[in-house]
């Protein structure tokens, strides 16, 4: 009996020993994190904290912190609120998303109270299965689009620019890429037009037309300027002919130009702008070049004209 004794106090003895090397072996570190990864607690913001980098799993350096916050903060004044938050989770990239999108509503993360316009960039960490870390954004309802960045564009940079250095585990990059576009949008993308009025739309139509017409006169204008001022046809008008020509093709191009430009036409205006370069630039240095020919032609025709028939004054007949 008194051995049983000893024996049984000897195991416990020896089961409390081992624990602590137990939790330092592969198997019992997964097992410490267990609960931290299953735990279902929703986090709540510290109203007095100051920054928007919520770093709870310390995968960012100082200095990287310090520059995904200083991109908030150029955002901020921009006008766009942003969050940046990483947890360890062993939740799915949809239950990710969900998470996200409650951190924006319940957080406040938007310009001003009800603006719902904040962007949170959530990455989500799993030790035991790294191959599951995933990073999502949650935009609110009313964020998008921010000048020509929308849903679409969104959803192309977190697919091919963050996610690609989260698998190579550069959360930081991963993080500065998308604010950093949202930022480039803000500052150099230029706004949405406003939607054309209705004078608009119909100029827009016209100057569909009237660029193709633009277009045909410049072909046919060249070849019937001859025929019409010198009743015959030509390959190469003389100048007074290709002055008329250039002229009519100038005031047509600013004519159609105005109109398609008014009504947002971009065929229009590249046909205006086009055909007013060649009756600008290329019409004239042709009408100087016909103007020299022309010059040496009449002066070619006085040297060749014959020699006339010569009065002889007080001549006498022998």
């Amino acid at each position: 009996m008194a051995k049983a004794v000893v024996l049984a106090m000897c195991l416990v003895l020896a089961g409390i020993g081992n624990g602590p090397v137990m939790a330092l072996s592969g198997a019992s570190s997964s097992d410490a994190a267990l609960p931290q990864l299953q735990s279902t607690a929703f986090p709540e913001r510290n109203p007095n904290r100051e920054g928007s980098v919520y770093d709870t799993v310390d995968v960012l350096t100082t200095d990287q912190e310090r520059s995904i916050q200083t991109d908030i903060t150029r955002a901020s004044g921009l006008g766009v609120e942003m969050l940046v938050y990483t947890r360890m989770s062993e939740q799915s990239e949809a239950e990710s998303q969900i998470f996200a999108d409650r951190l924006n509503a319940e957080w406040g993360v938007e310009s001003a109270e009800g603006a719902n316009d904040g962007l949170v960039y959530l990455l989500t960490v799993n030790p035991l299965d790294p191959d599951t870390n995933s990073i999502v954004v949650s935009a609110g309802q009313a964020a998008l689009p921010i000048r020509q960045f929308d849903d679409m564009a969104l959803q192309e940079l977190v697919d091919t620019e963050m996610v690609p250095e989260v698998v190579e585990g550069e959360y930081a990059r991963s993080f500065q890429y998308g604010l950093r576009r949202v930022l480039n949008a803000i500052e150099y993308s230029p706004p949405e037009p406003a939607p054309p009025t209705s004078l608009q739309q119909t100029l827009h139509k016209a100057a569909n037309v009237m660029g193709a017409v633009l277009v045909q006169f410049a072909v046919v204008g060249y070849f019937a300027i001859s025929l019409v001022r010198d009743r015959r046809f030509t390959l190469a008008p003389g100048a007074r002919s290709l002055t008329i020509y250039a002229v009519i093709l100038g005031v047509s191009s600013v004519v159609v130009g105005i109109v398609a430009i008014v009504g947002r036409n971009a065929f229009g205006s590249l046909a205006a702008l086009g055909l007013l370069i060649v009756s600008a630039c290329v019409l004239p240095l042709l009408i100087g070049t016909r103007q020299q020919r022309e010059h040496r032609a009449r002066q070619l025709r006085v040297t060749r004209r014959p020699a006339g028939r010569i009065k002889t004054i007080g001549s006498t007949h022998g």
